[in-house]
């Protein structure tokens, strides 16, 4: 009997250790990676509308994947050239990290980023390899913080002509209340 016991007691050990050890592994943060259908290019054609006298091109994005879109991410062109503007569409997301203050990768993620307003616009004619987008999530109850890492491409279709293609690649969200995440972290 009382190697049943034993055996019993050990076993259960044994479960609670695998059980804290799954729980040490599993991240905190979520990662989602884009395809070709988050490149916008004014050449291809795909979803494009035309209001007056600027262009736009669009996607929206979910980064906490709760299946409400929460900044749609948009190729603008004026007479002046193209802009990327960061939208928040969900009233919980704000955007920050744009402007001069841009982030790369590696850096803090959390209350003391620059937020900015509601719609920021970022000139995009420059090839960027490693500048992040900051988002943060608020409501009664928590903040969270996220990142969304865009390609941009510049390329001269003309001599005049200063064009690029934007690229969602990846986007990433900590799912705890308050914790501060690295522009890139995946883990």
């Amino acid at each position: 009997m009382k190697k049943l016991l034993i055996i019993a007691i050990a076993g259960l050990l044994f479960a609670s250790c695998e059980k804290d050890e799954k729980e040490k592994t599993e991240s905190d943060i979520i990662v989602k990676e884009y395809g070709e259908d988050y490149v916008l290019d004014f050449h291809d054609r795909r979803g494009m509308k035309i209001n007056g006298t600027t262009r736009n091109l669009g996607v929206n994005i979910d980064i906490n994947d709760d299946g409400v879109d929460d900044v749609m991410v948009c190729l603008t062109q004026y007479s002046g050239g193209e802009y990327i503007d960061y939208i928040p569409v969900s009233s919980f997301a704000t955007v920050g990290g744009l402007r001069e203050y841009y982030l790369h990768y590696g850096d803090a993620i959390c209350d003391t980023t620059n937020w900015e307003s509601e719609t920021t616009l970022w000139f995009g004619s420059r090839p960027v390899s490693d500048e992040y987008i900051a988002v943060k999530f608020v409501t009664d109850t928590s903040v969270n913080y996220g990142w969304i890492l865009p390609i941009i491409e510049p390329h001269y279709l003309y001599d005049l002509d200063d064009h690029c293609t934007v690229s969602i690649v990846k986007s990433g969200y900590c799912k705890t209340n308050g914790k501060a995440i690295f522009a890139g972290q995946e883990e």
